[in-house]
C-alpha cells in the first residue's frame, strides 16, 4: 500500500467513527440537508483509501437501503421514535447508513473469518448505537421489545454484509488473475 492510500485509509478510518457524531448533531440541529456532508466524506474517504471497484459501491448503497427499510419498519410498527414524528426515516438517519456502510469494508477485515464474533458484536454495538441517539435526543424506542429487535436484525446484519461483500472481493481478485 503507497503512503498516500496509508494515509487516506487512517483519515477514513478515524471518519468512520467521527461521522457518526456528526450525523447526529446535525440531526439534533435539525440542519436537514447538511446531514448528507457527512456520508459525502465517508464516501470520499473510502474511495480514495481504497478505490473500490463499481460492484462494491453498488453493494454498500444497497446495504444502505436495506438498513433505511429495516429503520422506515421500525419506524412504522412504533418501534421507535423521532422528535418529529414520520413515518421515513429522517434526512439524518438516512445519512448515518450512507455514513456507515462504507465502513462494513473495515470491519470485514476485522470480522471476515470470525462471523460468529461478528454477528454476537452486531447485536450488542448495533442497539447501543441506536441508544446513544437517545443520549442526543434525536430517537427513541418507543417499544420495550426495540432493542430486542435491533439485536436481531444486527446479528445478520453485520455478518451477512461482510459475507456478501467479501463474495465480491473474491469475484474481483479471481477476474484479475
Amino acid at each position: 500500500m503507497k503512503p498516500v492510500q496509508k494515509f487516506w485509509l487512517i483519515l477514513f478510518g478515524i471518519w468512520a467513527y467521527a461521522g457518526w457524531f456528526f450525523c447526529v448533531i446535525v440531526g439534533k440541529l435539525e440542519l436537514g440537508p447538511l446531514a448528507l456532508l457527512g456520508p459525502a466524506v465517508s464516501w470520499l474517504l473510502f474511495y480514495f483509501a481504497l478505490r473500490p471497484d463499481f460492484g462494491l459501491r453498488i453493494k454498500l448503497l444497497f446495504l444502505s437501503v436495506i438498513g433505511l427499510a429495516f429503520d422506515a419498519l421500525a419506524l412504522k410498527l412504533d418501534w421507535i421514535s423521532t422528535p418529529a414524528p414520520s413515518s421515513i426515516p429522517a434526512i439524518w438517519l438516512v445519512s448515518l447508513w450512507l455514513h456507515f456502510t462504507p465502513s462494513i469494508v473495515l470491519l470485514k477485515s476485522i470480522f471476515e473469518t470470525r462471523l460468529l464474533l461478528g454477528s454476537f458484536v452486531g447485536a450488542i454495538l448495533g442497539p447501543l448505537s441506536y441508544k446513544s441517539g437517545e443520549a442526543f435526543q434525536v430517537l427513541s424506542f418507543s417499544n420495550p421489545m426495540a432493542p430486542y429487535w435491533y439485536a436481531l436484525f444486527w446479528a445478520g446484519f453485520l455478518p451477512g454484509a461482510i459475507l456478501w461483500i467479501s463474495e465480491n472481493r473474491k469475484k474481483t481478485v479471481n477476474e484479475n488473475t
